[in-house]
Parts: C-alpha cells; sequence; structure tokens
C-alpha cells in the first residue's frame, strides 16, 4: 500500500510466520527463569496419536517464575467421535461426560489468548501442543506458534543420569502429591509443583535464563535420539 515503508511487506510476514499465521512472541532467551512468564498445561485425549484423536479437556496454569500469575484456564470438549472405552479407563472422561461440552472453536480464542507471550510448560509438552495445533488445522484456524519447555528434558538435564523422569517419578522424587492423575487439572497442577521444586537444581546448575534451558533441553533432545539411533 503507498505510504507504507520499504521492507513492510517482509517485516508483516515475518510477524504472521507460516501460512500467514501470526507469531506469538516469545520471552527473549536472557530472560531470567525466576520471571518467565509460563503457562503449565495438560490435555486429555481419544488417543495417543496427536494427529487423529481428539481433545477432551484442556486444564492451563499461568505461572511467572515459581509463582501464579492469573486465571487458570479449564474446559471439556465434545470431540465430535466416540470416546474409545480404552481411553475412558485412563481419564475417566466418557461420551456421556462431554455430551454437553462445546466443540474446540468454542475454546480456541482462550486458548491463544493464555499461550501468548507464554512459554508452554508440561511433561512432554510436545504432544500437548500437537494436540492444540491438529484441532486448530481441523477447524481451519489460525494458531501462533508457541515456546515450550519440557519438564521431563528438564529433569535430565540436571538429575543424575538415568534417574527416572515420567511424571509419576517426578512427583515421588519431588515430594509432589499428584490429585486426580490423568486429568487434565491434576495432571498441570502437579506439573506446575514439579516446576517449582525442579527450579532450584536449574539454577545450580547454572540454567538461569530461557535461553539457558533451552539449549540443555536441546542438548537432551539430541542425545536421546542419538541413543535411540544406535540401538539399530
Amino acid at each position: 500500500m503507498p505510504g507504507r515503508p520499504r521492507g513492510f511487506a517482509a517485516f508483516a510476514r515475518l510477524l504472521r510466520g507460516d501460512h500467514g499465521q501470526r507469531v506469538a512472541l516469545a520471552p527473549a532467551d536472557a530472560t531470567p527463569l525466576a520471571n518467565l512468564p509460563l503457562i503449565a498445561l495438560d490435555i486429555e485425549t481419544t488417543g495417543l496419536d496427536p494427529q487423529l484423536d481428539r481433545m477432551l479437556s484442556l486444564a492451563a496454569l499461568p505461572l511467572r517464575g515459581p509463582h501464579p500469575d492469573g486465571e487458570d484456564l479449564e474446559f471439556l470438549v465434545q470431540p465430535g467421535v466416540p470416546i474409545p472405552p480404552a481411553s475412558t479407563a485412563v481419564h475417566g472422561i466418557d461420551d456421556a461426560a462431554v455430551a454437553a461440552a462445546p466443540p474446540y472453536p468454542a475454546h480456541h480464542a482462550a486458548v491463544v489468548e493464555r499461550l501468548h507471550g507464554r512459554v508452554a510448560l508440561g511433561h512432554t509438552i510436545g504432544f500437548d501442543l500437537a494436540v492444540i495445533a491438529a484441532e486448530a488445522r481441523r477447524h481451519r484456524l489460525h494458531l501462533p506458534a508457541t515456546a515450550s519447555l519440557c519438564l521431563a528434558e528438564l529433569a535430565a538435564a540436571v538429575l543424575p543420569e538415568n534417574t527416572a523422569v515420567d511424571l509419576d517419578q517426578l512427583a515421588h522424587r519431588f515430594d509432589v502429591a499428584i490429585e486426580g492423575r490423568h486429568t487434565a487439572r491434576g495432571d498441570a497442577v502437579a506439573a506446575a509443583a514439579i516446576w517449582v521444586r525442579l527450579l532450584p537444581h536449574l539454577l545450580d546448575r547454572g540454567i538461569h535464563t530461557f535461553g539457558d534451558a533451552r539449549r540443555v533441553t536441546a542438548e537432551i533432545r539430541a542425545l536421546l535420539s542419538l541413543k535411540r539411533r544406535s540401538r539399530f
């Protein structure tokens, strides 16, 4: 358009990101972990394939460093497909429980608002974010990119080698009682509590900033990938 400075279009594309989607502003790498804006997140689903299975519930707890930082978000989702009994046996959500719940698009704006400017935090958080992304694509909704930190990777970076880092074992190690295991709220609250206990260990290991945390988790992912390939 006339009057726009040279390079405006390229800058606009950068802000939109791939496919014309807006990119959520992530905290700077220099942000101290003790002041990092986070959203502890957990999702329950119809199964374990994030591309095919559907969201059933979501809970998100905003934090700033180790402190609560706003209102929680929690909702049920009508998935539009029958819930397999094997999934219900894990999280307790059956077809009747979500019969009156709205479908995912009714919640999307709230999800985007809560993710914006924050780092998604959870145990194997990549799965949860993949489910959200799949729901957004399924309903042709825009979803900004979201920075994330995985509790399992952070724990593996600072705990003794071969320490088990699944959610139950981390909860036991850090004396966190999980109320409502395999519910979105129960697991999100547990993730937040484990983060609070884990933070001093990160600081003691010289992991002080978001950039430090990103670096060590990337190293852990690369090491795990190498170990998996070496088995073949």
